[in-house]
C-alpha cells in the first residue's frame, strides 16, 4: 500500500504545473498560443478560482471570447439536465 501512495504523490506532483489540469496558471505567452475560448464555470465550482485566473489572463490576449458563470451551480452541472 505504502509503495502504491509514494507512486502516486510522484505521479502527482508531476501535474502541479500542467496548465491542462490548472489552467489559471497558465502564462500570456502560452495563453496567445490558444484558439478563441469561451469559459464556463458554474456559481460554486470548486475549480471556480482556477477558471477566473485563466480568464483573466486569457483577457489580456486576443483569444478570450467570453466568460458565462452558471448561477447557482457546482462542477459538472452539465450531467444533471434531466434531473
Amino acid at each position: 500500500f505504502f509503495l502504491n501512495f509514494v507512486n502516486f504523490v510522484k505521479k502527482a506532483k508531476k501535474l502541479d504545473n500542467d496548465i491542462l489540469v490548472f489552467p489559471g496558471q497558465i502564462s500570456i505567452e502560452e495563453a496567445k498560443k490558444l484558439p478563441k475560448t469561451v469559459i464556463f464555470g458554474g456559481e460554486f465550482d470548486l475549480p471556480k478560482r482556477d477558471y477566473l485566473a485563466f480568464a483573466e489572463t486569457m483577457k489580456k490576449t486576443d483569444r478570450f471570447v467570453g466568460l458565462h458563470m452558471m448561477p447557482g451551480v457546482s462542477h459538472e452541472y452539465y450531467y444533471h439536465f434531466d434531473q
